[in-house]
Order: structure tokens, then C-alpha cells, then sequence
């Protein structure tokens, strides 16, 4: 991740999807606003979708 901006309000992260033998999929670069408000909202969306152990491992902050 990068800040796009002096007041590092804004970051910049890139990912990209492969098949198991490394063929590319897809890739992304997409511009966020991270922020605890913003984090706290979303934990109730991401719970119920998420298996215990990759929230955990997502969100350290949250599990419970």
C-alpha cells in the first residue's frame, strides 16, 4: 500500500488473481479511505461471510 496523498488520507493497493499454476485471472489497483469508523461498520458485513480463523487473521482488531 501507498498513500496518494500528503495527508495520507488516501492509499493506493494493487492485488492480483491466479489460477493454481500461476496463470493471471485478473489484477486490480484500487484507491481507498481507510479509518476506524469506516472498519467498525463494516465488521458486522465481513463476520457472517468470513471463517473465524482468515478473520482473525484479517482483522486482529476485531475478532472476538
Amino acid at each position: 500500500m501507498a498513500p496518494v496523498d500528503r495527508k495520507r488520507t488516501f492509499w493506493r493497493t494493487e492485488s492480483t488473481l491466479s489460477t493454481s499454476s500461476g496463470t493471471l485471472i485478473a489484477s486490480v489497483s484500487i484507491v481507498f479511505r481507510g479509518g476506524a469508523d469506516y472498519s467498525v461498520r463494516q465488521m458486522e458485513y465481513f463476520r457472517p461471510r468470513t471463517p473465524p480463523e482468515i478473520f482473525l487473521r484479517m482483522f486482529p482488531n476485531y475478532a472476538r
